[in-house]
């Protein structure tokens, strides 16, 4: 995930450890001026289904929106859009 500005950590941590994620690992990179604005969130997902793979994904989309109050922007969000919803009308 890229972030506007380096995130906060442990906002982080909460946000995934409130949506179920608690065992996920998260990793600075992609460094600016000495701060990171680049995260890697791993979520144990060993001999778990498609399916399964799917909603972890979800968690951590919904962890991020919530922490970051993401939810109410105009912006489509280019995760979750399907080709009809990024197509004019």
């Amino acid at each position: 995930m890229r972030f506007a500005q380096p995130p906060n950590i442990d906002q982080l941590r909460s946000a995934l450890t409130a949506q179920g994620l608690g065992n996920s690992e998260i990793q600075s990179i992609g460094s600016v001026g000495g701060k990171s604005d680049e995260v890697l969130i791993f979520v144990g997902q060993n001999g778990m289904s498609d399916e399964a793979r799917d909603t972890s994904k979800a968690q951590v989309l919904n962890a991020l929106k919530n922490a970051y109050n993401a939810g109410n922007s105009d912006k489509p969000d280019l995760n979750t859009a399907t080709p009809q919803h990024l197509l004019p009308t």
